[in-house]
């Protein structure tokens, strides 16, 4: 990861949530030196838009909060079977 620290030239947009993973790309990405834009789709109130949002205030980082875009009559098994 070091070797990320500016050759990026912009800072990467890493979702992050109260998950495991992506609070461990996070520790990775800023060890290397790598500028970080953070976001979480969700709504405040939420586990995940909550945990990354305190996450990032304590670390001074900018965080967005995607709102999350509900597809009633998607056809979901069409949804899976496009990506078979």
């Amino acid at each position: 990861v070091g070797s990320l620290g500016g050759a990026l030239g912009v800072p990467l947009r890493l979702g992050l949530t109260a998950g495991l993973d992506s609070r461990v790309c996070l520790a990775l990405a800023l060890a290397g030196g790598v500028d970080v834009e953070l976001y979480t789709e969700g709504s405040v109130g939420e586990l995940d838009v909550d945990v990354a949002a305190e996450i990032a205030a304590e670390l001074g980082l900018p965080h967005e909060v995607i709102p999350r875009v509900r597809h009633p009559d998607a056809d979901v098994e069409a949804v899976i079977r496009s990506f078979v």
